[in-house]
């Protein structure tokens, strides 16, 4: 077993207590629901977008991987495919009586919004754009009119402090691990999902990400049609 798969496995007992078991009666499951997080507590799934009676994969996630839950709004939703021996868990983010993770459970938690949040951003990702790695966590980074950046490893959360980046404006929060750049210049904070989190913010910056990657993806799988 190599260390990256114990590292998930044990990542997915960590945050199984934070949630409780998920039963389903077919071979998928769906992810909508109201706020909260599914957790691949044991084994893999296969992650779709179903819309329109179509299915569009996404990809497999292992242990340890958090998908924010569907809510209403977008076309497509996140409908699972659980293989065999997968356990899911559903935790609810925030519910009365809830626990906040701490300590150790902080670094998987984080480690799995990531997980969770990669096959949509891989989704909804355009044609590969050079980009200099400056998008460093703990640093304001600016971007002059053209200027084209990425992070320097895995996925970060970008604040618009000033100008815009990828069609939003200041005050807007987005998840990326590719290129972005700024047709006028920017200025933006870069951010970890574990900086968010150990912050208190990461839940509705995390729910209105969930959103704004569904919304582009349904547009992605539908192209010119959704225009009609």
């Amino acid at each position: 077993m190599t260390i990256t798969m114990f590292r998930q496995e044990l990542d997915g007992w960590r945050l199984s207590r934070y949630g409780r078991p998920v039963r389903w009666s077919s071979q998928c499951l769906s992810l909508a629901g109201p706020a909260g997080l599914w957790l691949v507590a044991e084994g893999e799934l296969d992650l779709f977008a179903y819309g329109h009676r179509r299915w569009h994969p996404l990809g497999r996630l292992g242990p340890g991987a958090l998908v924010p839950a569907s809510v209403p709004g977008p076309t497509y939703v996140l409908v699972a495919r659980p293989l065999a021996g997968c356990v899911v868990r559903r935790l609810v983010w925030g519910a009365p009586g809830s626990v906040a993770p701490s300590g150790e459970d902080l670094d998987a938690f984080a480690r799995g919004v990531d997980s969770g949040l990669g096959p949509l951003l891989s989704a909804v990702a355009g044609a590969p754009v050079a980009g200099t790695p400056t998008l460093l966590p703990g640093y304001q980074v600016e971007l002059r009119p053209g200027d084209a950046a990425r992070p320097v490893h895995g996925i970060v959360w970008l604040r618009v402090l000033h100008g815009r980046v990828g069609g939003l404006g200041a005050g807007a929060v987005l998840a990326t691990d590719d290129t972005v750049s700024s047709e006028t210049g920017a200025v933006v904070g870069v951010d970890t999902t574990g900086d968010l989190l150990r912050s208190g913010v990461l839940w509705p910056h995390l729910a209105a990400e969930e959103l704004r990657l569904r919304h582009a993806l349904g547009r992605r799988i539908d192209g010119p049609a959704h225009l009609r």
